[in-house]
């Protein structure tokens, strides 16, 4: 029999109440390991230690806040291992999770699938806690140049190559990085306001040492040395700390804003540039708004979810995107297909 929320109100006393990004978001649960659970949630850690399973390494560090502080969602995690399988059901800005979590994690095949981790379940609970405050929650790399007042959103899944354009901007062309990974603006009072996000991105070894050498002044050979012996420079990654490419402000008030939807696949011979018409703008930005929300997951390699969306969610998130689209100042709407070698098709 399914638990109830009333259930997991009353069992689950333990809890922690964090800033992650925009919003707040409540952790409960009957055991202390299953709240915010360090391994996967502490940015120190992961500076140290850098894993592409960490929830830093998509959503940057969290802030502990006061108990009394009002959340935007709320997290319930109980642990009972005479469970055979795991229930996940929610509720509004509610979410309840219970059975052997320990143990699945632990059996996990996939350790970003978990929990708190970078694909896991409180990632996808992001996007509409976020989208509730009028936040935007796009799969995409943003840099600004403080100079031109610039701001540079590269559009993309998983693997799309927004992270050759980010090393490019941030490297050889005086951009500074807003986030590596999900691109949150508001738009209010006739103001768009970009939101600094995360700064930790796993890197293609292969990328840095034969096509951006620049990474040495910034982070030196020595990031290297925490790989194995006989690594495979195309199959491996590491983690870098883009900190020092940081602009001086967290928030960018009505930048000149370019959207840019990216595909760079190996070594292209020459880009292909499509500038998109207004209704293929609305239409792309909104598909990748929905991504992390609407599409079905599947956890510790035993749970699956269906889509956290609904028809009011749907509604609200294509008015964020228009009223994006109708205040900023746009300075471009284009589709990139290209190369590593081609990708950067702007000049200076």
């Amino acid at each position: 029999m399914q638990k109830t929320k009333e259930f997991f109100r009353e069992n689950c006393p333990l809890h922690e109440t964090r800033r992650i990004s925009q919003v707040v978001i409540k952790a409960c649960s009957n055991v202390q390991e299953l709240v915010f659970t360090p391994e996967y949630i502490d940015h120190e850690r992961h500076e140290r230690d850098p894993q592409v399973y960490r929830f830093s390494s998509g959503w940057g560090p969290t802030t502990v806040l006061p108990d009394a502080t009002e959340p935007d969602a709320i997290l319930y995690v109980y642990q009972d291992s005479s469970m055979e399988e795991l229930e996940f059901f929610w509720d509004g800005n509610e979410y309840f999770l219970a059975g052997p979590v320990i143990e699945r994690e632990k059996a996990a095949p996939d350790k970003r699938y978990t929990v708190y981790s970078t694909g896991g379940l409180l990632t996808r609970i992001m996007p509409g806690v976020l989208e509730s405050k009028g936040f935007s929650c796009l799969h995409a790399t943003s840099v600004y140049n403080p100079d031109t007042n610039h701001m540079m959103v590269f559009v993309g899944g998983p693997g799309a190559g927004k992270t050759i354009l980010m090393l490019e901007a941030c490297l050889r062309q005086g951009y500074k990085l807003m986030t590596t990974e999900y691109t949150h603006f508001r738009t209010e009072n006739g103001e768009v306001r970009f939101y600094l996000g995360s700064v930790l991105d796993n890197v293609r070894v292969g990328n840095l040492i034969y096509n951006y050498t620049e990474y040495e002044r910034i982070w030196g050979k020595k990031i290297l040395d925490r790989l194995p012996a006989g690594y495979n420079p195309w199959s491996s990654k590491v983690a870098l700390d883009m900190t020092p490419l940081l602009p001086d402000r967290e928030v960018i008030v009505n930048p000149r804003v370019s959207l840019v939807f990216v595909k760079i696949e190996g070594y292209r011979e020459a880009p292909v540039v499509e500038q998109l018409k207004p209704a293929s703008t609305r239409f792309q930005l909104y598909l990748n708004a929905a991504e992390l929300i609407s599409r079905p997951r599947f956890f510790f390699g035993c749970l699956p979810v269906p889509s956290l969306d609904t028809t009011k969610r749907a509604k609200n998130r294509l008015k964020i995107v228009d009223d994006m689209l109708a205040t900023a100042d746009l300075v471009e709407c284009t589709s990139l297909f290209a190369g590593v070698n081609n990708a950067w098709i702007w000049k200076k």
